[in-house]
Order: structure tokens, then C-alpha cells, then sequence
């Protein structure tokens, strides 16, 4: 199990989501 890579992963996840819902305002 990766937990360093599936916390990036959620992290980016997470990140791009903020990004998302910040531009579609």
C-alpha cells in the first residue's frame, strides 16, 4: 500500500476540485 502516493493523489484530487469550483463562480 502507497500512502504517501494515495495521500498526492487525494491531495491533488482535492486541489483541483478547489480549482474548479473557484473558476465555475
Amino acid at each position: 500500500l502507497d500512502t504517501a502516493g494515495n495521500e498526492k493523489n487525494i491531495n491533488e484530487k482535492l486541489i483541483s476540485e478547489g480549482h474548479a469550483k473557484k473558476y465555475k463562480t
